[in-house]
This record gives structure tokens, sequence and C-alpha cells, in this order.
């Protein structure tokens, strides 16, 4: 996300212009990693369709698949979830754990119950997390 909020910089407005016509530095990084998010999402769509075709199974993608949106727009929807759900990801723990340094007795609950799901190994997974109250 740095090259894209470097390019709103006001004073390099005119020479972001030029660059992007020439495809030269920041520009050229941004074309190539905006090429590599659409690829990469294409390609989770074409498996979906796969798997529609297949299994008929249903999930929010493949809802979008069956409202009849063509592939660019639920491409651009895809990666607006996923930018958003990485924003308020961060927000929410940031929340959580500003609450649990006010609350001592709480924060503690909360250690010792991840240690006794996961026998006092250090990380969490997901399945781990799951487990817990």
């Amino acid at each position: 996300m740095s090259i894209s909020t470097d390019l709103l910089r006001p004073r390099k407005f005119c020479c972001q212009k030029c660059k992007r016509a020439l495809n030269l530095d920041s520009e050229k990084k941004l074309k190539e990693s905006v090429n590599f998010i659409h690829s990469s999402v294409n390609e989770i769509i074409q498996a979906k369709k796969r798997k529609l075709e297949n299994d008929g199974a249903n999930d929010l993608l493949l809802r979008f698949l069956g409202a009849g949106l063509d592939d660019e727009m639920v491409r651009d929807t895809v990666i607006s979830f996923l930018m958003a759900g990485r924003d308020t990801t961060s927000v929410a723990l940031t929340w959580l754990f500003w609450l649990l340094s006010g609350q001592p007795d709480i924060e503690k609950q909360v250690v010792d119950e991840a240690f006794s799901i996961n026998s006092g190994e250090k990380s969490l997974n997901f399945d781990n997390l799951k487990e817990m109250k």
C-alpha cells in the first residue's frame, strides 16, 4: 500500500503523470502489483467457477458469480472485500488489545485459556482459536 499512498502526495502529481505515461519507477511497480493482484484473483474466480459447475457448492463468491456479474466486477468486489477486511481487522485487534490492557484480570484469563487450549505452545492456529470461549 505504500506505493499507492506515496502517489497521493501533491508535489509529485505532475511527475507521476509522466511516470505513468512512460511506465517508470513507482508507476511501473504499481502497475506490476495491480496486474499480479488481478491475475491472482482471476485464478481464484476461475477455480470457483469450476467448483460451482462440479459441486454446486455455495459461498459469497459463488453467489456473485451466480448473480450474472462479469468477471471484472467480481474481481473488483473481491479485492474490495480483501482490503476492507485488512483494515477492519487491524482496527478491531487494536481495540481488543487496548481494552484488555485496562483489565489485567481478564487479560490473564485470555492468556491462560490460550495456553491451556494449545498445550502451552506459544502460537495459536485457527482451530485452537475456535475452541476458545
